[in-house]
């Protein structure tokens, strides 16, 4: 049934477009209470656009997506599953905060990029970022439930034809411990003791996040206990990236030297 009204959808969108310099927008689909627009479709055909051209059958993909999407918002408003206004706001404050970080906290700079305020950001980000915490508080509680063997996810792997299945560049989550060198040699040798003893007390086992907090010169990943997230290769330095992709899970790496310091 839904690949049948999704279809349909789809082909109407599609009948709308021809019109659309005379349309600056309308509604293409309703679930319950909550509405998908023209305008959310071709927003994200245009971001896809941007790292080349999207791929037969995006505009119907994209248009599922977001049904889907407001499916879960749906229930999440009869279901009295809506996340609270104060979770969102910090959801919002976190964002905001980790965008200005990367930009040294400069307010200014904030601005001319995006073209607004803060808090003109902020009000145009608050009812996506609601509708996606909704969707993905009612998704958990319907995932809670249940349970897949790995048997199960190997046969469905399996039945993938080998020409559909997606490409994912490789990805791990790796934390650190850094200490920035000064530049005589004297003060790189106390960095370089320093990091060893470090290393030594990991291997005697201490908490790597507890020694990450009160030794690490990073800040950033220091106060996060060491944690540097999920990443794709290329995001960090060469030498780092090297050492950190031969490890298994909870090995620690030797000593690593970057132009940022030992890690």
């Amino acid at each position: 049934m839904r690949g049948c009204i999704v279809g349909i959808i789809c082909l109407l969108s599609a009948a709308g477009m021809q019109a659309q310099a005379l349309v600056l927008d309308k509604v293409i689909a309703k679930v319950g209470n909550e509405y998908v627009l023209l305008s959310e479709v071709e927003e994200r055909i245009a971001l896809a656009s941007e790292k080349g051209d999207p791929p037969e059958g995006a505009r119907c993909k994209i248009l599922e997506e977001l049904l889907v999407t407001n499916l879960l918002v749906h229930h999440a408003s009869i279901d009295s599953m809506e996340v609270p206004d104060a979770e969102v706001e910090d959801q919002l404050e976190q964002r905001i905060n980790q965008i200005l970080e990367m930009m040294g906290d400069d307010v200014s700079q904030f601005e001319d990029y995006y073209g607004m305020s803060i808090t003109q950001a902020k009000e145009m980000n608050r009812t996506d970022l609601r509708k996606k915490l909704n969707a993905q508080r009612v998704q958990a509680s319907i995932m809670e439930g249940i349970k897949v063997t790995p048997a199960e996810v190997l046969e469905y792997f399996d039945a993938i034809p080998t020409d559909s299945l997606p490409f994912f560049n490789s990805e791990v989550e790796i934390g650190e411990i850094v200490y920035k060198p000064k530049i005589n040699p004297a003060e790189q040798q106390k960095a370089l003791d320093k990091i060893n003893e470090v290393k030594e007390r990991l291997e005697n086992g201490e908490s790597f996040e507890e020694l990450a907090r009160t030794m690490s010169d990073d800040l950033g990943s220091g106060r996060q206990g060491g944690s540097l997230g999920r990443n794709t290769r290329g995001t960090f330095v060469t030498e780092f990236e090297a050492a950190a992709y031969k490890l298994n899970n909870h090995e620690i790496t030797d000593i690593v030297e970057t132009q940022f310091g030992y890690h």
